[in-house]
């Protein structure tokens, strides 16, 4: 039997219904075992600096996953606000190729648009879809908000540029199907984020 497919889901307690339902399209689509783990409530130290606290109730859950994984296996970080369309396996068996995390992959002009009232016409790129190699992620939660504390780095940097990683233990493979913002396109869109 085959290591079963991870799946670390980010949310806060209004949305437990929604990682249910995240769950259940995972399911529906995909003969692999699935493992769902709902990270809510995690605790999370507050950084001392208002302009480093999480953005969302589990901004940082992401940081969580290899040790909550006892740093063994690979997983994936999904947040709560997402539906999938297709098998997972095709997302969970994207390569390493030596790299520790996978994100999302450069976007296309016409995926970085959006029509929707006050967006940015520009999209950063995005890390609610992440591959995890926990084998090799040190990584401890305390640790990363000390390092917040210390002013080792910014809420940004660290959520943006993945700063605790060196560029070549990053590797940009995810499709943008894999995380369609707010466009779904029938045939073409596997996870939808309706943020």
């Amino acid at each position: 039997m085959s290591e079963p497919v991870r799946v670390y889901v980010g949310a806060d307690r209004s949305q437990l219904l929604a990682i249910k339902v995240l769950e259940h399209s995972i399911q529906r689509h995909t003969e692999l075992p699935v493992e769902v783990h709902a990270m809510v409530d995690l605790p999370v130290r507050v950084p001392q600096d208002p302009s480093n606290w999480q953005r969302t109730g589990f901004s940082f859950s992401r940081f969580c996953i290899p040790e909550l994984a006892n740093y063994q296996g690979k997983a994936l970080y999904l947040d709560a606000d997402m539906l999938v369309f297709t098998d997972i396996a095709d997302l969970w068996n994207i390569a390493f190729d030596s790299a520790k995390v996978i994100i999302q992959a450069e976007l296309a002009d016409e995926q970085q648009t959006s029509q929707k009232k006050d967006a940015p016409k520009k999209r950063v790129k995005q890390c609610a879809v992440m591959l995890l190699d926990c084998d090799r992620l040190n990584w401890k939660i305390d640790d990363i908000i000390t390092g917040l504390d210390r002013n080792d780095y910014s809420y940004e940097r660290l959520m943006f540029d993945l700063c605790l990683l060196k560029e070549s233990e990053i590797r940009y493979a995810v499709p943008f199907r894999w995380n369609s913002m707010e466009q779904y396109q029938p045939g073409e869109t596997a996870l939808i984020h309706y943020t």
